[in-house]
């Protein structure tokens, strides 16, 4: 997202180096920023995105993918809304999407929607608190919160209730 915040940039960064790490022995790719996607009849730019295996790319525009298997955003107050709503319909329509995380700024929490292999029926799972760790088996990666939150502070809660008074 052009114009992000530090935080965002930060996360993005985190999330981009740990995946490439875990991924780099093997045939997948991370993308981030300007990698277009198209879901359906829009086109998006997802913050991070994963495929594993070949490209399919638009008839239309070559430079534009079609089967990621892992779309990241991470949220802001100008993106949520679209990330949770049309975003994530349109990405859940995707075959060849897997999973779908949205990962916030304003606390240690990231929303997953995960496609049952077997089922092909999404799962909604939300992982909170520093501790977790998100899987993706999707590329066979995880994602400790941890490292997607490093050098990220939060503000104190106990600051926000008391000022809110």
């Amino acid at each position: 997202m052009a114009g992000a915040s530090r935080i965002h940039v930060r996360i993005v960064g985190n999330i981009v180096q740990s995946l490439i790490n875990q991924t780099e022995e093997r045939d997948c790719d991370i993308f981030f920023n300007d990698t277009r996607v198209r879901a359906g009849i829009r086109y998006y730019y997802p913050d991070v995105g994963a495929i594993c295996g070949d490209y399919l790319l638009d008839d239309l525009n070559e430079k534009t993918l079609t089967n990621p298997g892992v779309v990241i955003e991470v949220l802001s107050k100008s993106t949520a809304d679209l990330d949770r709503g049309v975003k994530l319909r349109d990405y859940l329509r995707l075959p060849s999407l897997r999973t779908y995380l949205l990962v916030s700024q304003d606390a240690p929490v990231v929303e997953q929607y995960e496609r049952d292999s077997e089922t092909d029926a999404w799962r909604f799972m939300a992982h909170e608190g520093v501790g977790e760790t998100v899987e993706l088996p999707a590329i066979g990666c995880r994602l400790p919160l941890t490292s997607v939150y490093r050098r990220v502070a939060f503000p104190d809660p106990d600051a926000l209730s008391s000022s809110s008074e």
